[in-house]
């Protein structure tokens, strides 16, 4: 989200790069990182950043304040993976035309209430992912 929200992601974000190593694909091979990639001992930081260039469109989130998690799995009592994972995104207003601007969002349950019940999917969240619904008014730049 930080890409998108924010128009970049520096070299040392706290969690963007620990997922390139020990990744495994289909069949559990070791994907590692991309050949394109110089090679980084596990815990390092790679030496590169990401930014979006100027041109890319504004990015604003349906809703005001991001979810603290949108997904969340229990595996025994003490070991939970909460993250998010879902999003709504849109273009805002801009210079050269209209855009979106967030009314209003859903709110979203409580990690305490959601880990109470187990974590998702449970008997009252069907899905191991809860619906974000928020209301957008299409407006003109200025």
């Amino acid at each position: 989200s930080d890409l998108l929200l924010h128009g970049e992601v520096p070299p040392d974000h706290p969690t963007c790069w620990r997922s390139l190593h020990g990744h495994r694909g289909r069949g559990g091979a070791d994907v590692g990182i991309p050949p394109a990639l110089p090679a980084v001992a596990p815990g390092d930081t790679p030496p590169c950043g990401i930014r979006l260039p100027p041109s890319f469109p504004d990015i604003i989130s349906g809703y005001r304040e991001l979810p603290e998690f949108t997904h969340l799995a229990m595996a025994g009592t003490s070991r939970v993976f909460a993250e998010t994972l879902d999003y709504v995104l849109t273009c805002g207003p801009r210079a050269d035309g209209p855009g979106f601007r967030s009314v209003r969002s859903a709110p979203v349950p409580g990690r305490e209430n959601v880990v109470a019940l187990g974590g998702m999917p449970n008997e009252f969240m069907p899905s191991d992912h809860f619906p974000l619904v928020c209301d957008l008014e299409l407006e003109e730049y200025g």
